[in-house]
């Protein structure tokens, strides 16, 4: 109908047209706008082909369906406005768009919606959808932030995947799925808090976050997936539930920076093979519920950490001369680190009577005390003293 009108700058299309035929304004080159009205219901084959100067498309509450490289070819589309039911993959991959407006009669956002959409940089999803399916912000490297609304239930299978600009996401306490991959390789994030409304982690939900330092995993997760944090070589401390049942095979593989992890549960969750095992034990203090203690001691893969503490997660530690010396014991040992090679370390007990006594190496030393819970100590690191409980 206006198939090449060059000379054409913006379109409105009313309320009473129903469809838009295909190459309907194909290689109007002038065009810079196009809204689309809401009695609109399918957009046509290459309707908008080749408008090189189209920049920004409204689309009305009622379009179900656009055909095939409705706007390819159009390399200066920056924004794009709509208000459909479903939000299909009509802009998977174009590259230009710099802002998505999602508006409130949208529900579901749809497999690859708006996957390679790399110069998106922010995104609102409104209280009106309810889910956000598989892929649908895939590979979307420029996105920042993410806001989603407070009716979404479920976020789906590489839903965010490869969103490595992203440094913050806040989950809403209505979603209650997170699917496999949903933000593995997402680079830039570097806190995490899963609400309680979730029950289930999925594979490899957040696997490659690699500046993630800090998970809070609500007390409605009973499932955390196989490998669901692995690869996270940045992450220091994890808050576990208190209904976790199952933690999957190899779940916090690589996670070798981890210092911290409270468990909530009073019973310690099943681990899948080596879930926990890379793990620093030494280096990791694991916090349980009061009178769990011989649970976790026996229990596959818990019984391995060095330091359990039961009660408050306070931080167990001693610290000495400087805030970067570190001083813990258990099991009759005492283990400290961030002191120099070579330093000279005694222990004595509070009469005097000389103990153990050990040379740094790196940047470490282990002194075996054979002593019980309760036992006072000193511990002299040079020429300074602190005395410890051991635990």
């Amino acid at each position: 109908a206006f198939e090449g009108c060059t000379g054409l700058t913006s379109v409105t299309i009313g309320n009473s047209v129903t469809s838009i035929g295909e190459s309907a304004f194909e290689g109007c080159t002038g065009l810079t706008s196009v809204t689309i009205g809401n009695s609109v219901t399918s957009i046509g084959e290459s309707a908008f082909e080749g408008c090189t100067g189209l920049t920004s498309v409204t689309i009305g509450n009622s379009v179900t369906n656009i055909g095939l490289r409705a706007f390819k070819g159009c390399p200066g589309l920056t924004s794009v406005s709509i208000n459909t039911k479903n939000i299909l993959s009509w802009f998977s991959g174009k590259t230009s768009i710099k802002e998505v407006i999602i508006g409130d009669s949208v529900t579901n956002i749809g497999l690859r919606a708006f996957s390679g959409c790399t110069g998106l940089t922010a995104v609102t999803i409104p209280n009106s959808v309810t889910s956000i399916r598989e892929s649908a912000f895939s590979s979307c490297t420029g996105l920042k932030s993410v806001t989603i609304g407070n009716s979404v239930t479920s976020i789906g299978w590489y839903a965010f995947q490869g969103c490595t600009g992203l440094t913050s996401v806040t989950i809403p306490n209505s979603v209650t799925s997170i699917g496999w991959d949903a933000f593995s390789g997402c680079s830039g994030l570097t806190s995490v808090t899963i609400p309680n409304s979730v029950t289930s982690i999925g594979n490899w939900a957040f696997s490659g976050c690699t500046n993630l330092q800090n998970i809070n995993i609500g007390d409605g997760v009973t499932k955390i997936g196989n490998r669901a944090f692995s690869g996270c070589t940045s992450l220091k401390t994890v808050s576990l539930g208190t209904q976790l049942k199952t933690i999957g095979q190899e779940a916090f593989s690589d996670c070798t920076a981890m210092t911290q992890i409270v468990s909530k549960a009073v019973v310690p969750p099943t681990c899948g093979m080596q879930a926990l095992d890379d793990i620093n034990k030494w280096d990791c203090t694991l916090f349980i519920p009061t009178g769990s203690l011989a649970s976790y001691q026996a229990a596959d893969q818990w019984k391995d950490f060095f330091f359990i503490k039961e009660g408050s997660e306070n931080t167990g530690i001693s610290r000495v001369m400087a805030d970067d010396i570190q001083i813990r014991s258990g099991k009759g040992i005492i283990e400290i680190t961030g002191i120099s090679d070579g330093a000279d370390i005694s222990v004595y007990a509070l009469s005097g009577q000389f103990i153990s006594s050990a040379k740094a190496v790196g940047k470490r030393a282990s002194l075996v005390t054979n002593l019980t819970k309760g036992n006072i100590v000193i511990v002299k690191i040079g020429t300074k003293s602190v005395k410890v409980l051991m635990q």
